[in-house]
Order: structure tokens, then C-alpha cells, then sequence
């Protein structure tokens, strides 16, 4: 909570200080607690507690306060643990073919909501990041467009709080087109552009105005058809259009969850989803 909070108060702090009339002591105030969020996170990273997406999301917003407020005591040196931990976190927990292995459809968009704001504010400020950072997101999101299917809509397999690691009010239920959205800008995808439609806001606040031109321009270089086996992940996909419509077959054959403790997945091997 406090992490997530971190990072939507990030988000705030240019509204903030363009407020009429703002005085010096509320913005002490402000950042003042900002730097006790800091210092919260930097004691308490759940390392052995939850490490699981849990930690993914307190490394990111320790990381992303470090890059935004870098005279926060120790902050050269937390952004380098923060960024090790993430590094080694997006090979742990997510398969090398994309898929988060907690086996839950809301948490694989939770953790990549947060790595999107890491790459994207890497890029930004020139911060070399591993090169399994954007291997993984890209895998992630070749992920998300097999399982959302030609309408975007994407099943709901395991637990779910509804949860979201970017703060816009939009982003909501189960349509996953802002993240392929975001993902054809990011990539150059032309295949995930033509699943998302049209250009979502949320793609425009991330990456900056520089994405209208962007997502305009994406080449028209790939064929049609969405990669449909993630064998280490554990799901098959089959999509069939006809005359009557158009149907996706889904094969659910992954393991329980994340281990040790498998928080988020359920007790749905070899399920079927039609």
C-alpha cells in the first residue's frame, strides 16, 4: 500500500506544485512525507514476507523515488538495490515466454503496469536497464495480446483484486487494449496496435505527447496471427473465425502458482476456457 500510494503521489507532484497560491509549508509537508514513504520502503522490502508481486511493486516505487527525488538520503545507493531486485525479480517470477507464474490474469497486468513505468522512465532519464527488463515486458505483453484475444477482453483465471500499478481512474474490468496500447508504442508492434484499436489516454500519460505520431506511424510489417503456445507458462490458445463469429479456445495447463506459496493461482490445471 504504501508503495502504490508512493507512486501515485509521484504522478500528483506536478499538479501539485502547479496549484495557485501553494504555500512553502504544505509543500514541505508533502515532500516530508514523501521522504518518510522512502524511508518506509527502504526498511521494509518484502524480501522474505511476500516476494511475489508484493516486492515487485515496492521495488519499483523505491526505484521510481529515487530517479524522481535523487536527494533523498541513500537514494543512489537504493535505486541500485532496487533496480538489482528488479532485474532478478522479471526472470523469478515471470516464465521466459511472458507469463507471470502466479497463473492470475489481474496480477500479470499489476506487476506489468510497474514495469512499463520502469522502462519508460529508464528511457526518459538514459538509465541503462539489463536487457531481461525489456525482454521480459515485450514477452509479457506477446502474453496479454494471445490471451485477450480479437476483442481485448481478457479471461478471468485466478485471483484478482482489481488492482492496478499505474493510478488512472480508467483502468478498470478485464479490457487489456491500454496495455497493448502502450506496448505497440514501446515496441513498434503493428499487431498489437490493430488489437488495441485506437491509441488508448493512458498510453499518451506514460510515454508523453510523443506518442500520438508515434502509434500513428507504426508500420504495417507483421502478419495477423498472435503467437499461441506458451509451453513454459503453461497455456495454449486457439482462435477460430467464421461466418457465425469468432471463437477462442484457451487450455489452461500451468502450474498452482508461484511457490512456496502459490498465493493467487487456483486449482485449475487442465481447465478448459472456451
Amino acid at each position: 500500500e504504501v508503495a502504490v500510494r508512493a507512486i501515485a503521489w509521484i504522478w500528483t507532484m506536478p499538479y501539485l506544485l502547479a496549484l495557485p497560491g501553494l504555500s512553502e509549508a504544505f509543500i514541505g509537508r508533502w515532500l516530508e512525507s514523501i521522504e518518510a514513504h522512502f524511508h518506509h520502503l527502504c526498511r521494509n522490502l518484502s524480501v522474505f514476507t511476500d516476494p511475489t508481486n508484493h516486492l515487485i511493486g515496492e521495488a519499483a516505487a523505491l526505484w521510481m523515488l529515487c530517479v524522481c527525488f535523487p536527494a533523498l538520503p541513500g537514494a543512489n545507493k537504493e535505486s541500485k538495490r532496487a533496480l538489482l531486485i528488479l532485474t532478478r525479480e522479471v526472470e523469478r517470477q515471470i516464465a521466459p515466454d511472458g507469463v507471470n507464474c502466479e497463473q492470475a490474469t489481474s496480477y500479470h497486468r499489476f506487476v506489468l503496469d510497474f514495469y512499463l513505468q520502469i522502462l519508460v522512465l529508464a528511457r526518459r532519464n538514459g538509465i541503462a536497464l539489463s536487457p531481461a527488463v525489456p525482454k521480459q515486458i515485450e514477452s509479457m505483453i506477446e502474453f496479454v495480446a494471445a490471451m485477450a484475444g480479437s476483442d481485448g477482453a481478457a479471461p478471468m483465471i485466478g485471483d484478482s483484486d482489481d488492482a492496478r500499478g499505474m493510478p488512472f481512474l480508467e483502468l478498470v474490468g478485464w479490457d487489456f487494449k491500454d496495455t497493448l496500447s502502450t506496448g505497440a508504442v514501446l515496441f513498434k508492434r503493428e499487431r498489437w496496435k490493430r488489437s488495441a484499436g485506437d491509441l488508448a489516454e493512458v498510453s499518451v500519460w506514460l510515454i508523453g505527447a510523443e506518442a500520438i505520431a508515434q502509434y500513428k506511424v507504426i508500420p504495417s510489417t507483421e502478419d495477423h496471427k498472435h503467437r499461441s503456445t506458451f509451453p513454459a507458462g503453461g497455456y495454449y490458445f486457439s482462435e477460430n473465425i467464421d461466418a457465425t463469429g469468432n471463437a477462442e479456445l484457451i487450455f489452461d495447463v500451468g502450474r498452482l502458482g508461484l511457490w512456496p506459496n502459490a498465493a493467487h493461482g487456483h486449482a485449475d490445471a487442465l481447465s478448459i476456457l472456451i
